[in-house]
């Protein structure tokens, strides 16, 4: 990550308008999403501050056998899942489970995904923290992402016809207890895989700077996504995602510009229905994606760091716009991105989770080769 040496007085330009936004977003609909912005802000801090990203570490394990990132990851998840699965098991009505069909939209939707993130150089979660850090090639990756989430949600009726099988949770078959049983096991074995493979022996939490300057290490990162999870969860009702406010700004940019949707199966869909006919204030995802990108602001300028740094080569940021579609039609195939479908789907106990990180993880020697073509190192 390039980073840069900014003012600290500016990071109070980003602190006010965290503030001012969300008042006007309790104003206009209401508390609750005026604590996802703030929570979302939450997660842009932790993102940034620890570099907490999946692309990056995904690629330093193929190259270079390192593991640390892959390995906080799966701790995340299993910690993430010692909490939501119980609240899912004893209030139902409440909580809701990130579960998704398990078939080939899913499966496209991880391949292109991967393929996507390595040449963008970040996945959609990185993507919006590099973006709130001042990143000009995440800046177009976000506006690709966009358009290939909003693109997919053209074709979401005929992937959906494709064979697939129902979700499927863990819960369902065994009980919510067993079902824990079985996700911990799932990511701890996942994490001391990983662990016996990796060769650089970094710490995951390191010894560092810490609150508003320097880097953060893995796991101080990860201990604060994870209570931001179940924040999330709580006042929601459903896991953390990113995906669907990516599609819901593409649409609502399409209308504005005179596209008809009303025939758009996916737009006709109650949740869609409601979201583009309304403010997208009051769309979780996108307030939470908001409230990301200003607290990664925040913590890149009172930290006195940005990734603004030096502007890429033409063809580089040309490989994040066509990594942003990719990654953005694949998200939306695949009901979710790096967050939505494999941190929330694992987290929750649902298969399709733990499909697509296999999908998408195989594909990445791929995706590393494709960087190469676009004079991207690895």
């Amino acid at each position: 990550m390039v980073t840069t040496t900014l003012p600290r007085q500016r990071g109070f330009f980003p602190i006010i308008t965290l503030t001012l936004l969300a008042i006007f977003v309790m104003a206009e609909a209401g508390g609750k999403q005026a604590l996802l912005l703030l929570v979302g802000a939450g997660l842009g801090i932790a993102l940034f501050a620890g570099s907490f990203g999946f692309a990056g570490s995904w690629r330093a394990f193929f190259v270079g056998r390192n593991a640390t990132g892959i390995r906080a990851q799966f701790l995340v998840i299993a910690a993430t899942a010692t909490l939501f699965i119980p609240l899912m098991g004893l209030f139902p009505e409440q909580f809701g489970p990130a579960a998704a069909p398990i078939g080939f939209s899913l499966i496209i939707g991880a391949i292109l995904f991967s393929l996507g993130m390595q040449l963008a150089n970040g996945c959609a979660s990185g993507t919006l923290f590099a973006t709130g850090g001042g990143s000009i090639r995440s800046s177009l990756a976000l506006i690709g992402f966009v358009a290939g989430a909003f693109w997919a949600s053209l074709d979401m009726g005929f992937f959906l016809s494709l064979p697939a099988f129902e979700p499927i949770l863990i819960a369902d078959i065994t009980g919510w207890l067993p079902s824990l049983v079985i996700s911990l096991a799932l990511a701890l074995s996942a994490y001391g895989l990983f662990t016996k493979f990796d060769q650089s022996r970094t710490p995951l939490m390191p010894r560092a700077p810490r609150h508003w300057v320097g880097q953060w290490g893995w796991m101080e990162a990860g201990i604060l996504l994870v209570l931001l999870n179940l924040f999330t969860l709580l006042i929601a009702g459903h896991p953390w995602s990113v995906t669907y406010g990516f599609t819901l700004w593409g649409a609502k940019i399409a209308s504005a510009l005179g596209m008809d949707l009303s025939n758009v199966a996916f737009w006709t869909w109650t949740r869609g229905s409601f979201a583009l006919s309304n403010s997208s204030l009051l769309d979780t995802t996108s307030v939470m994606n908001i409230g990301l990108i200003l607290g990664a602001s925040i913590f890149a300028i009172r930290s006195g760091r940005s990734m603004n740094g030096q502007t890429p080569p033409a063809m580089q940021l040309v490989a994040a716009i066509i990594g942003g579609l990719l990654m953005g039609y694949g998200a939306r195939l695949s009901f979710g991105c790096n967050i939505g479908t494999f941190l929330a789907g694992t987290a929750s106990g649902s298969l399709h989770g733990w499909v697509w990180f296999l999908v998408a993880f195989a594909v990445t020697p791929l995706g590393l080769r494709l960087r190469q073509i676009f004079g991207m190192g690895n």
